[in-house]
């Protein structure tokens, strides 16, 4: 009975973001959609799970070692791709790293700033104010991971939409000088209309070279301002604005790096694919755990909740109701983000357009019409001052 509703409970997530045409392995096998449920629910209902570190550390298991590339019509998921689904599988069971792109390990070279539970702000001291409740060398019971993973995600995603936003505005690094800036200003332009907005040998648009050095500098404090994703080492040894990336199917596939600059300055399915695959396995681990808890609620509820059931399945209860206000709230963040980015991507290029006729308005008017100009105004101003017939 219990396997059923996790496979049922899994069958509806992955419905839910219809993403199962067909399951890859980096092995080349084939999986169908029964044939993986049959074995994801099998293995989780085998886990020992006394704990709520136990109850991480089996659903990292389980999805890292028995998922493959998902693949379909319009999107692809993979759980070694997943920021989040790192940040917590590194803390809790560090033997699984190797799973997971390579760029994310810690070292000089990693994608993420932060890694450890501690930068992640993943700490409890309460009640007792000298043990961390959330140290996962322990059974972190008393660790309030309904308010800790849905902040980290939360996080994780603003990275995401405020890397993309500034793609989106033209910037290409944020560390720039003068010759920099006006370079990337100039490959945008170039992208957008085939014109050098910066090009001192013609020096058709100056006020708008200008105009768009003021955005990316503006723009640029987004990238400065990450929290998890470091920004420098997915755009290190890029220097063109435009990467080449294998195929999606490839073992050597980036998720991270080839879907926020793969595209260049527009938006397209792989950044919501990026986000997608996130919100996936966050939906997905957050099922799990409520599966678990609520089926053995005595054993993982912390010490002053786990007297009797009815008081441990109504402390688990309000976790998950948590959990899903959470949830409620990052499907609006990012619907509404996702528009944002949308208006952004169709109005931005419109209003540089309009700037661009504005200074070429100016410059007919200054460089050409002032010779015919001045004898309209004077002749405008003495047939306003015709002296009235008496």
């Amino acid at each position: 009975m219990r396997k059923l509703i996790i496979k049922r409970t899994l069958l509806t997530m992955i419905t839910l973001w219809s993403i199962f045409s067909f399951w890859y392995s980096q092995n080349g096998f084939y999986q169908t959609q029964s044939e993986y449920l049959d074995i994801i629910s099998t293995q989780l209902l085998a886990s020992q799970t006394d704990s709520t570190k136990d109850i991480l550390n089996s659903f990292c298991s389980v999805v890292l070692i028995n998922s493959g590339l998902i693949i379909d019509d319009i999107y692809v998921y993979s759980p070694w791709e997943s920021v989040f689904l790192y940040l917590i599988c590194h803390n809790i069971n560090k033997d699984l790293d190797f799973k997971f792109n390579q760029n994310f390990l810690s070292g000089d070279k990693s994608y993420l700033k932060k890694q450890d539970f501690n930068d992640l702000w993943i700490i409890d001291y309460w009640p007792n104010w000298d043990y961390d409740y959330c140290d996962p060398q322990k059974d972190m019971d008393n660790c309030d991971i309904s308010s800790h993973f849905p902040s980290v995600f939360n996080v994780l995603i603003n990275d995401i939409v405020s890397f993309q936003q500034s793609r989106l505005y033209g910037l290409q690094n944020p560390d720039f000088d003068e010759m920099k800036i006006e370079d990337q200003v100039d490959n945008y332009s170039k992208e957008k209309f085939n014109v050098l907005f910066c090009d001192t040998t013609n020096g058709l648009y100056p006020q708008l070279c200008k105009t768009m050095k003021s955005y990316l500098k503006s723009s640029a404090k987004l990238l400065k301002w990450l929290d998890i994703i470091n920004y420098q080492n997915i755009l290190v040894s890029d220097d063109k604005w435009l990467i080449s990336c294998p195929a999606t199917s490839a073992s050597d596939y980036d998720f991270l790096k080839c879907w926020l600059i793969w595209h260049g300055f527009d938006i397209d399915s792989k950044y919501i694919n990026l986000i997608y695959n996130e919100i996936f396995y966050y939906r997905l681990l957050l099922k799990f755990y409520e599966e678990k808890v609520l089926s053995a609620p005595t054993e993982i509820a912390p010490a002053p909740f786990n007297k009797d059931t009815t008081t441990a399945k109504n402390y688990f209860k309000n976790k998950i109701y948590e959990f899903n206000r959470e949830i409620n709230r990052m499907h609006s963040a990012v619907s509404n983000t996702t528009k944002m980015l949308n208006e952004i991507y169709a109005t931005f290029p419109l209003h540089i357009w309009f700037l661009m006729y504005q200074e070429d308005l100016l410059i007919l008017r200054d460089k050409y019409l002032y010779k015919i100009v001045t004898p309209f105004y004077t002749l405008y101003g003495k047939l306003r001052n015709v002296q009235e017939i008496e």
